[in-house]
């Protein structure tokens, strides 16, 4: 049974934040969702619990964007993975993100959406030692 990793979602469209939180349930995955409707959300909730194992960035927000919240969470030291995720994938946008200090890029596809969340918090070692390919997550994957 692997240890239940928690992760912050800043995502301004409530519907992926849901729809995600669906899947990870149904799923029974070893996650534990909060959501940030924006970046001055993320912050105050970083600021009080830093205790967040990964964040799942959106790239598209009003106000600020994904990027320029990544360069506000990087200037306060938190390293903790930070995974971008967008509708809109090109590698102009994965160097952006890379150089705001984000440690992964997905498209945003509903169809392979939490495979894609799930490979890529394991390529950023928030699961470290545990086997994430056990026959519980592997199923549901």
């Amino acid at each position: 049974m692997l240890t239940k990793r928690k992760i912050l979602v800043v995502e301004d469209y409530k519907f992926w934040f849901d729809y995600l939180k669906l899947e990870v349930d149904r799923k029974k995955l070893p996650l534990h969702l909060s959501w940030a409707h924006h970046r001055e959300e993320a912050l105050e909730i970083l600021s009080q619990d830093n205790l967040y194992d990964a964040i799942l960035m959106n790239i598209e927000m009003p106000v600020m964007d994904g990027v320029s919240a990544t360069y506000e969470i990087r200037k306060r030291d938190l390293n903790l993975p930070i995974i971008a995720w967008t509708r809109h994938c090109s590698y102009y946008m994965g160097d952006t993100c890379r150089k705001a200090g984000m440690n992964a890029f997905i498209e945003r596809d509903g169809s392979t959406l939490i495979h894609d969340v799930m490979r890529e918090l394991h390529n950023c070692g928030v699961f470290g030692e545990e086997n994430t390919t056990s026959n519980d997550t592997n199923a549901s994957l």
